[in-house]
This record gives C-alpha cells, structure tokens and sequence, in this order.
C-alpha cells in the first residue's frame, strides 16, 4: 500500500514528501496499482500549515515565490510564466521594476484585467503598462495569485508588515479579483489576534464589511481590559480605524465604574 503511495509524490520535499501528481481514477481501481484493501480505496494524505500571521502564510523556505513555482508548476503549468519576460506578452512597471505576465491568463481569472485588454483601452494594445499607486511587492503578490491562488510572499519582514498585507487586499478590490478578497475576509474573521486586530479593523470599516466589523468590535468588548494597557500608539491607531469605537468603550467602561464606586 504505502510503495504504491510514495511513487506519486513527484517533488521532494526535506521532511521526504511534497506535491503529488493526479491519480486517475483509473489506477484507483486497479488492484496492482496497491490502493485497494480489503474492497476499499485507501489513499494517504498529510498535510502541514505554519504559524498564520494575518493572511498570509509564512514558508520555511527562503524565496517562497520561487520555492512555489518549482513545487507547483507541474500541477499548475502557467506557472512558468511567473516573472518569465521571455514567455509573456505584456510586462507591468511598478516602483520602476518589470513584472511580466500572460494576458490570456489575467484575462480569464480578472474581470478588471478583461477590460482593459479586451475592450478599447489603449492597453489592450500596449507591450508594457504603468502601474501607479501601489508597490511592487504587492502588485507581484497579486499576480501571483492570479496564476496559482495561492498567496505568497517573498521574506520574513512582509509576514508582519500590516501595511503591505492591506496593500494586497485593496488591490484584490481594485482589480476585482473576488475570489481572493472573500478569503481574506473569511480568513481574517475567523483569526483575529492583537496582533492582526489593526489590519482587520482597518479593512473592516474601510471597506464598510458589516459581519467583519461585527466580528472586531465583539473581539475588542471581549479583549478590552488587556487592550486599554497596550502601547499608546497601537490603541490610538485601533481606535482610528474603529471610528472612535475604543473612545466609546473606553468611556463605557469608566461608566461602569462610577456606578460601582
């Protein structure tokens, strides 16, 4: 059974296993293929996350993005395009930098990427594209997305940069790629942390998503007294994003305890 197994994983990783191919249904079936036993298909799967920070998951690996692409790439073959000049058809500059990519490819997973190249834009005719308001990282963090659905970053520093993990959704949102800020909003609902608590207020209210914005005011009632002690600055920032709403309990609270007094 196992011998079977371990023939199907085609990318070594160090602790001996990584990506697997597809197993036809076929070979599911075929007693010398070693998955049945006992008149049932038996398969093995194991899986491993890191520590969530936000959204975004942190690799062990140093270079995730092209970590991922060498993993990848015969599940998910456009991948060969990611960042190859060579193999693409129109090259983004952002911050000065070069970020190639397929149109073809943009086209089918953004509705706002259709537009621009399939209507009367003049970039659906352009070899390369100004892309203003945004960073590099960001802007290459999305298109990656858009060829594995998969975020991604590419060092340690960004796993806790806010500022860039916020970047990334508002570009979701401007390039309507809805897929990806649905899991960014179910993400960070289910995984607010004090950690993260300024990135999710701050795209909760910003955006006016009602269930998020639910979801950090009950974590702020819930947290309150240990967040009031925190450093000046990070509650003078949660406050802001929460339209004054830890001014509102702050006073709530002092409330409470005249009325206990």
């Amino acid at each position: 059974m196992s011998k079977g197994f371990e023939r199907k994983f085609t990318f070594e990783h160090r602790n001996g296993r990584g990506c697997t191919r597809f197993i036809a249904f076929t070979d599911l079936l075929n007693d010398e293929k070693g998955f049945i036993k006992d008149d049932t298909i038996v398969v093995e799967a194991m899986i491993s996350t890191d520590r969530s920070y936000g959204v975004i998951m942190r690799s062990n690996v140093g270079n995730i993005f092209g970590t991922i692409q060498r993993k990848c790439v015969d599940l998910n073959p456009e991948l060969i395009y990611f960042m190859n000049e060579s193999e693409c058809n129109v090259v983004f500059k952002v911050e000065g930098k070069r970020i190639p990519a397929l149109k073809e490819l943009l086209i089918y997973r953004s509705d706002y990427f259709r537009s621009m190249f399939s209507g009367n834009y003049t970039e659906s005719k352009d070899k390369e594209i100004e892309i203003h308001d945004t960073t590099y990282e960001a802007f290459k963090t999305i298109i990656w997305y858009l060829y594995s659905y998969e975020l991604a970053i590419d060092s340690e520093e960004m796993l806790i940069d806010l500022d860039f993990q916020y970047e990334v959704y508002r570009l979701a949102d401007r390039f309507q790629i809805k897929r990806l800020l649905i899991y960014f909003e179910n993400q960070l609902k289910a995984n607010i942390t004090e950690e993260n608590l300024e990135l999710v207020s701050r795209i909760s209210f910003d955006y006016k998503i009602n269930s998020l914005m639910i979801s950090v005011k009950k974590f702020i009632d819930k947290t309150f007294d240990k967040l009031i002690l925190e450093d000046k600055d990070y509650v003078k920032k949660i406050n802001g994003f929460t339209d004054d709403y830890m001014f509102d309990k702050t006073i709530e609270s002092s409330r409470k305890k005249m009325r206990i007094v």
